[in-house]
């Protein structure tokens, strides 16, 4: 069975032939191979964790808010500071 590959924040996940296979988009050549049972088991641990994974990504994606927030009042302040 072969699924469709996904590609997400840089990872490229693909199920092939009874094993995920996952590399990042900056060097496809390094992978990583998990078997189909391997696949399952960390499925069973995000799942496990998935609302303290789910925290993490929240304060990531706020982090990166704030930064970006933080650097375009930072270039107006220049912009002003320039007129």
């Amino acid at each position: 069975m072969n699924i469709e590959p996904m590609i997400a924040h840089g990872w490229k996940f693909e199920f092939n032939d009874s094993q995920l296979v996952i590399s990042s988009e900056d060097s496809p050549q390094e992978q990583q191979q998990l078997s189909a049972q391997a696949a399952y088991s960390l499925l069973d641990y995000l799942y496990q964790y998935r609302d303290d994974l789910h925290d993490a990504a929240e304060r990531e994606k706020n982090v990166r808010v704030e930064r970006q927030k933080e650097e375009f009042r930072a270039a107006r302040e220049n912009e002003v500071s320039n007129e």
